[in-house]
């Protein structure tokens, strides 16, 4: 997964398409809420990369999340952690999901855009983007676009939609199979108002240490975030 500020990502602005675009659908299904929500809600997350290798698949939200998924869509099916590589994605940190639905199949790209559309509305209290701060969606990317928490609009995604990349050929790369789904580590370990209505102080997770490459594996929150880290 390329980071989503390195100079080689494509990026182009194209909210008011996806406003468009991201119209639920009159049939397709959306999450049930698990509980009354009060006003009280967390921030757009902060964009943490992934920087250790802990590719453990029982996060708790990470594995709630997908399960979520499931039942709301019989018969899609998703994954969560891989073997790091040494490439960089919150999937070798249990902080990210793969649904897989894809972009070609109407019924499918359909719950896609239902989903995420549900993830974007503004709720009863007027708190935009309700759903993905409720669930600590860092970013997600769908059919050659991404959404970032960072400024909470859609974007090209790394030149998808343009030459050679429109080929099916690209699918994979272009997350034209499934929605990518990025988590912050408040997300991926179940702190958030989604599943259990209270607010939690940020979790930034692991800080590299000096003189190495790789943070060490989660152990307890930090609040604090680490040198150099955007937030």
């Amino acid at each position: 997964m390329p980071r989503p500020f390195r100079p080689t990502v494509v990026l182009v602005a194209l909210t008011g398409v996806m406003c468009t675009l991201l119209a639920p659908a009159a049939s397709a299904k959306v999450p049930k809420n698990p509980r009354h929500f009060s006003a009280a809600i967390e921030p757009n997350t902060a964009y943490v990369e992934q920087d250790s290798c802990d590719p453990k698949p029982n996060r708790w939200g990470t594995t709630h999340l997908g399960n979520l998924l499931t039942a709301t869509y019989p018969g899609s099916t998703y994954y969560t952690s891989r073997p790091c590589d040494g490439s960089t994605s919150e999937h070798y940190d249990g902080r990210a999901i793969d649904w897989m639905v894809s972009a070609r199949v109407p019924a499918q790209k359909a719950q896609a855009e239902a989903f995420a559309a549900w993830l974007l509305a503004p709720d009863s209290y007027g708190n935009t983007t309700a759903m993905a701060r409720r669930l600590g969606v860092m970013y997600i990317i769908f059919n050659s676009r991404m959404w970032g928490a960072w400024d909470g609009k859609w974007e090209e995604y790394n030149g998808c939609l343009h030459g050679k990349l429109k080929r099916k050929a690209y699918d994979n790369d272009c997350h034209r199979t499934h929605m990518h789904i990025s988590l912050s580590w408040n997300g991926a370990r179940g702190k958030t108002t989604f599943w259990t209505g209270k607010v939690y102080p940020t979790d930034y997770g692991p800080c590299v240490p000096k003189g190495k490459k790789v943070a060490p594996k989660w152990t307890t929150p930090n609040r604090t975030g680490c040198p150099g880290q955007w937030h």
